[in-house]
């Protein structure tokens, strides 16, 4: 069985934290990707929000994912975080 984990992380208070709680917070997800990369077949996160794009329907016109013509479609660059993993 394979899992997809979708984080929505606040950047807005991400980037509020102080440089110490963040050098803690890197240590953790470094810490907590080399164990789930023992068991996973890869690993990526996505860049930040703001190199988003957002594709919906715009003046009676969809865009090319069906997804479109209901909802917004945000489509972001993927980062790999961990060494090995696939691209």
């Amino acid at each position: 069985m394979k899992y997809l984990l979708l984080i929505h992380k606040d950047e807005a208070r991400f980037r509020a934290t102080s440089e110490q709680e963040r050098a803690a917070l890197e240590a953790r997800y470094g810490a907590w990707g080399r164990e789930v990369m023992k068991r996973a077949r890869s690993g990526a996160r996505l860049e930040h929000a703001e190199t988003a794009t957002t594709v919906r329907v715009q003046n009676g016109k969809a865009a090319r994912h069906p997804d479109a013509e209901w909802a917004s479609v945000q489509v972001r660059p993927v980062m790999v975080f961990m060494e090995g993993a696939e691209e």
